[in-house]
């Protein structure tokens, strides 16, 4: 068949047309692959790193936490030392949660500033391994501090921030405390690994080498946190002020608020005692070996995964009031078997309530306070109570204690009991939720 030029440019053009359809389909199908993909990183991704962030600075925790005390001892450091050591240590939580938190809620990058908290914690922990005596200790141990003591509300408030944007793009909000419990696993995992080295004779400060390991994979985890949508706050006419601290102070200035402040004050005033000497209580009145340490301590957290876990249906059956008075007099109840009984079977059995009172001092007041928090101020009135609140009663009672140690342990956590019945009879008659809380 003959086909003339004009027709053979027809049959061309028709299949350009062909092939660029073709693209075209193939083209719509990456991108609606890359969509998908996006749409699950973005439901999924997010929340995954999120879980991740609380493990790994957990972690870090649980490296330290449970031999610091024992640590501290082995360099030289007396009862009282410690104590002072401990406090000084807090000072920067006076003022470091609040500039960072109010960094975080001014649109700079959270990430970033994680980040930075990571490398900065991380690097005064492996200064303190070659170190000894009371000054360089004191000194970065401090640095450690000024770093990780803004961890805490940084990571409530992205948390927080996250699950409202997905709330805002019609998608499921994951309850606070299904996040925080991988918190409370990333705590005991640190015990584990860390048992055998310290059962074959390590010395007990390898245990800084292990939370500056975690403090670098919380770094490169950091840089993966989901990036947040810009928040934006109407425009103000009236003159007001608009500092996201100022208005976090006023919100937590609020009648019900204030009396919640007050005892969360004295409930963890006398927390404080049991963080700062429970492990040379086990060591010195009881006699525990150091690498059993570890253990026990983490019988009480792996009780708290229960507690984390069951944290709605308990909220949901007794309500905040009820639930506040219970977790206080879980402090009193540890507090007294460690000032009256000193028998290791009852003192491990005691254990059982760490959870409970983890999550009554720590979960239930981030949730509290986020809803009295607007978005503009959410980071911040963490920040502000991580100050006011967990930062005076970690330096007071940390100071006290150190005194108070000086005379006996035991005698320590006898008034430790009495701060915390203290506590417990200010939630039971003086508080009233008013805040619509849930956990959601």
């Amino acid at each position: 068949m003959h086909r003339w030029p004009w027709d053979c440019c027809k049959l061309g053009a028709d299949n350009v047309i062909q092939k660029k359809e073709q693209t075209f389909i193939v083209d719509e199908n990456l991108v609606g692959r890359r969509q998908w993909h996006q749409r699950w990183a973005r439901r999924w991704g997010d929340v995954e790193s999120v879980k991740r962030q609380y493990f790994l600075a957990y972690a870090v925790m649980g490296s330290l936490w449970p031999f610091l005390p024992v640590l501290l001892k082995q360099q030289g450091l007396t009862a009282a030392q410690i104590g002072y050591a401990t406090g000084a240590s807090n000072v920067a939580i006076l003022f470091t949660p609040v500039l960072i938190t109010l960094l975080a809620d001014s649109h700079q990058d959270a990430r970033r500033l994680l980040a930075g908290i990571f490398g900065l914690s991380g690097l005064a922990l492996v200064a303190l391994y070659f170190v000894t005596g009371f000054w360089p200790s004191v000194i970065f141990l401090c640095l450690y501090s000024l770093a990780y003591v803004a961890m805490s509300p940084i990571q409530d408030g992205l948390n927080f921030a996250v699950q409202r944007q997905r709330e805002a793009g019609g998608e499921s909000v994951i309850p606070y405390h299904q996040i925080r419990v991988w918190g409370t696993i990333g705590f005991i995992f640190p015990s584990l690994l860390l048992f055998g080295t310290l059962h074959q004779g390590a010395a007990i400060n390898s245990v800084l080498f292990m939370a500056a390991a975690f403090s670098v994979l919380g770094l490169i985890n950091s840089l993966r946190l989901p990036e947040l949508e810009p928040i934006t706050t109407p425009a103000v006419t009236d003159g007001s002020n608009r500092l996201p601290t100022a208005e976090a102070g006023r919100a937590l200035l609020r009648p019900t608020v204030f009396i919640f402040c007050v005892g969360m004050l004295l409930a963890l005033l006398a927390s404080s005692a049991y963080y700062a000497f429970f492990p040379l209580y086990l060591t010195q009145v009881l006699g525990v070996q150091q690498q059993w340490l570890g253990p026990i301590y983490n019988v009480g957290v792996v009780c708290e995964i229960g507690y984390m876990l069951s944290f709605g249906w308990l909220l949901r059956r007794l309500g905040l009031k009820r639930f506040m008075v219970l977790g206080t007099l879980g402090i009193s109840l540890r507090m007294a078997v460690l000032a009256f009984c000193p028998i290791v079977a009852v003192v491990v059995a005691t254990q059982a309530v760490h959870g409970l009172v983890v999550v009554s001092t720590s979960v239930a007041p981030a949730l509290y306070l986020n809803r009295h928090a607007s978005d503009h101020y959410r980071s911040s009135i963490q920040g502000l109570y991580t100050m006011l609140i967990v930062g005076t009663s970690r330096i007071a009672g940390s100071f006290l204690s150190g005194h108070l140690a000086q005379v006996s342990l035991p005698h320590l956590f006898a008034w430790a009991t009495v701060a915390s019945l203290m506590a417990t009879c200010i939630f039971a008659f003086g508080f009233h939720d008013d805040s619509g809380f849930d956990t959601e």
